[in-house]
C-alpha cells in the first residue's frame, strides 16, 4: 500500500458581488453601466486581517454605424494595502461579434 495522498485545505475564504447601479435604478442599460464591487478575502491560515477590495466602471457605448459599436470605460479601484488603481479602455465590437479591445491602467507600487 501507497502513502494516502495529501489533501490540502482552503487557507482563504473569498466573496464577492457586483451590481450595476444605472439598470437597478432603471435607466436606459444599454448604452451605458456604472458597475460597483466588492470583494471580501478571510485568510484562515495563517490567522490574518480581513481583506477588503473595491471597483467601480463606469462604460458609455456608443453606434458608430450600423453594426459597429464603441465602448469607453473609466475604472478606478482599491486593494486594501495598496494604492488606488486608475485605469480606462476602448472596445469596438462588430455586428459578427469580432471585435478589439484595448485597456491600460495605472497601479501605484507599495514598494519596502
Amino acid at each position: 500500500m501507497g502513502e494516502p495522498e495529501r489533501i490540502d485545505v482552503p487557507k482563504q475564504v473569498r466573496a464577492g458581488a457586483l451590481i450595476d447601479l444605472i439598470s437597478t435604478m432603471g435607466f436606459d442599460s444599454f448604452t451605458q453601466h456604472l458597475d460597483v464591487a466588492v470583494d471580501l478575502i478571510r485568510p484562515f491560515y495563517p490567522q490574518g486581517q480581513t481583506a477588503m477590495n473595491t471597483g467601480v466602471e463606469y462604460t458609455r457605448i456608443t453606434s458608430l454605424a450600423p453594426g459597429y459599436s464603441l465602448a469607453v470605460s473609466l475604472r478606478a479601484g482599491h486593494k486594501s494595502s495598496t494604492p488606488i488603481a486608475l485605469g480606462f479602455g476602448f472596445a469596438l465590437t462588430t455586428a459578427g461579434g469580432r471585435g478589439l479591445a484595448l485597456d491600460y491602467a495605472n497601479r501605484g507600487f507599495a514598494g519596502p
